[in-house]
């Protein structure tokens, strides 16, 4: 089977959602197959660090155009969560618009035998990806994510309008821009996910899938026969607003320097972050960003995985932690309460308002603190079940299932 996956980012340095395309790509490849990616040029620097030089053979990058930088440099003045819901989307449907024509070329040449839109994964956003001449796919999609509502969430009030405005809009949008409505199939990752699909593709086929997922042979060989250190806290992600890694530190700071904390990862945030760092007690350390094999380091003697985000979609971080035997402690919301099992592999903590919060995660490092063996039955039972639950290579031979079974209806018909 000839596939073609779509995407704006391909990247493993650009965030969750931004590694999803590149994923879905080795993992068909595993599978026998020779997949085409067309991304952003903007991706160019790190896919020819990612990939191979057959891999990179498979691949389409676009430059912006005119239009596209103008739109950017004018988001530049909006707040992030605005910026995300517009004018990110109208730089992306730009690109969409000249892959689009791509696709069809080598659709009339029977190049490709279908697309897959494996991003942006918010059920609602529109695409320009239809019409091509061979079934298209999207997803897994995951959300709509916003804030606990006990959480004050930073966007201003104006902001906050304009992305409800945005969400209601986006229904109506889908009978303009009919990309999911003429979908062969959508792919949707939770139940709130399926709630929040666009009435306009109600009666396109859905198949359940997961969003969160590890290449579980890159963690098979991780090593946590050692002592643990239960007084060693680990995060890793991107430092940017609605991680709220602030509210990790003030955790760490409110045990007094009885526990220490490694921040993995760059980001917007992270000067601002530093310095509530060194206003306290706590034992904080910025390492910036690491690949695999240095965070695999990381965690050889951490405690947890600690995880306070506020508008987690998947969680990934969370199973790679658990693939690797590490707990891990987060927030009750989104994509960590789907794939943490409280009590049983990690503590999720209620964001019910931010005093209580940082008290609940203090309160639950201060737990594993307390019993150190529970930390490695916590890590063994974790790793037991996602080592096999969430592999990359599942998730990939269930969509090419469907897709197979698509074509072959389409054949028979």
């Amino acid at each position: 089977m000839k596939i073609a996956i779509v995407c704006d980012n391909a990247s493993f340095t650009k965030g969750g959602e931004a590694a999803i395309p590149l994923r879905f790509f080795r993992a068909f490849r595993q599978l026998g197959l020779k997949p085409q990616l067309l991304s952003h040029a903007r991706v160019e620097p790190d896919l020819h660090a990612s990939l191979t030089a057959d891999e990179l053979n498979d691949v389409t990058l676009f430059s912006d155009l005119k239009l596209q930088k103008i739109v950017y440099r004018l988001g530049l003045y909006l707040p992030g969560r605005v910026r995300e819901a517009y004018t990110d989307q109208i730089i992306r449907l730009a690109t969409e618009a000249r892959q689009r024509k791509e696709l069809r070329q080598r659709a009339k040449a029977r190049d490709i035998d279908c697309v897959f839109v494996p991003i942006p994964i918010p059920p609602k956003a529109i695409s320009l990806i239809t019409d091509i001449g061979v079934p298209v796919f999207f997803g897994p999609l995951n959300g709509v994510m916003d804030y606990p509502p006990g959480m004050r969430d930073k966007t201003s009030e104006a902001g906050k309008y304009l992305i409800a405005a945005g969400r209601y809009i986006a229904e109506p949008l889908h009978y303009i821009f009919p990309a999911k409505r003429n979908a062969a199939g959508l792919f949707y990752a939770n139940d709130r996910t399926l709630m929040n699909l666009p009435v306009a593709t109600k009666n396109v086929p859905r198949f359940r899938s997961f969003d969160a997922t590890i290449d579980a042979a890159n963690w098979q060989n991780v090593d946590r026969s050692g002592a643990i250190d239960p007084t060693h806290f680990v995060y890793v992600g991107r430092l940017i607003d609605w991680k709220v890694v602030d509210l990790a530190i003030e955790a760490i700071h409110r045990l007094e320097g009885r526990a220490r904390l490694t921040i993995v990862g760059e980001g917007p945030e992270r000067p601002r972050l530093e310095k509530l760092a060194a206003s306290g007690k706590g034992s904080i350390s910025f390492v910036g960003f690491k690949g695999h094999e240095e965070i695999v380091e990381i965690y050889q003697d951490a405690a947890a995985l600690l995880l306070p985000s506020m508008r987690e979609a998947g969680g990934n971080v969370c199973l790679e932690a658990l693939a690797a035997g590490v707990p891990v402690i987060a927030t009750r919301w989104g994509g960590a309460e789907d794939v943490v099992q409280d009590g049983v592999d990690g503590i999720l903590v209620d964001p019910i308002d931010r005093a209580s919060f940082i008290a609940g995660f203090a309160d639950a490092i201060q737990q594993l603190m307390d019993d150190p063996a529970r930390i490695r039955v916590m890590g063994e039972a974790g790793r037991a079940r996602v080592l096999v639950s969430y592999d990359w290579q599942t998730k990939a031979r269930q969509c090419l299932q469907t897709f197979e079974q698509t074509l072959s209806a389409k054949s028979n018909a």
